[in-house]
């Protein structure tokens, strides 16, 4: 029976490997990395709405991906050589929600991210030394057009949105549109819907119910914060270049932080 089982986990893991290097092997377009990056924002990062589109079957998913089946997926993606592309693909796509929508609710989306993320750096380290080569880890480099040019972001405080022109080389730029920022700066803002449900029409609310969603408030921050101590421990154990870049990317965010006030 264990070998049985066995031949059907190689099985599987062959399958899935040749899923995510050419999504239409065997005519499912729908088999790739945008479906793998839906089911662990939906099993992993706790977000059952972004993405949906993508999960098809899986959609009724009893159970979550083991990590030893994703583990050997990438160590035979490695073994084909098709490690880099296909991690690029879904660090790139998981990366991208967080810079498409500029909604307060958009903070959901972040915290899923960061889970999905540190729960993958930790299943192979080469996953840290790629991760820090998408375009949005760091801030553009000086003396660039980029760096140069100022970045116009929709500011969204939940009632209004009006249009902010930032300096690409910036404490405020670090947060915004670098990765790393994006996941230390998040927190429930006041307007964020979670915590205006909280709170209306709180005199016909009993204090327990109000300190209920208090403490799940605090849990799910407690909860980021663990995410992004592992994911910055991956990045500064994997070595090398990932501890290279971690190191430039918490310099660069200090340095650009002198001297500048909480508003």
């Amino acid at each position: 029976m264990n070998e049985i089982l066995n031949e059907c986990l190689v099985l599987l893991i062959n399958f899935s490997t040749s899923c995510l290097m050419d999504p239409g092997i065997f005519g499912e377009t729908e088999l790739g990395p945008d479906t793998l990056v839906s089911i662990l924002l939906y099993d992993v990062g706790q977000y059952w709405t972004f993405g949906n589109e993508n999960l098809g079957n899986f959609r009724n998913l009893k159970q979550k991906l083991p990590k030893f089946y994703l583990k050997n997926v990438f160590e035979a993606l490695e073994k084909e050589k098709y490690l880099a592309q296909v991690a690029n693909e879904i660090f790139t796509k998981l990366t991208d929600c967080m810079f498409e929508s500029n909604k307060i609710a958009n903070e959901n989306v972040i915290s899923s991210v960061l889970r999905v993320l540190s729960f993958l750096l930790a299943l192979n380290t080469k996953l840290s030394n790629i991760l820090i080569t998408l375009p949005k880890f760091f801030l553009p480099k000086s003396g660039t057009a980029e760096a140069n040019k100022p970045i116009i972001m929709l500011q969204n405080n939940g009632i209004l949105s009006n249009r902010v022109m930032i300096n690409p080389k910036s404490g405020a730029a670090v947060e915004k549109i670098t990765i790393l920022g994006k996941f230390l700066v998040h927190s429930y803002t006041p307007m964020n819907p979670e915590v205006l449900n909280t709170f209306k029409g709180a005199m016909h609310k009993t204090r327990r119910g109000i300190e209920s969603s208090v403490d799940s408030m605090r849990f799910q921050i407690d909860t980021v914060h663990n995410s992004n101590y592992e994911l910055f421990m991956s990045l500064l154990k994997a070595g090398g270049a990932s501890r290279k870049a971690i190191v430039i990317w918490m310099s660069e965010a200090l340095l650009l932080n002198i001297g500048a006030e909480a508003t």
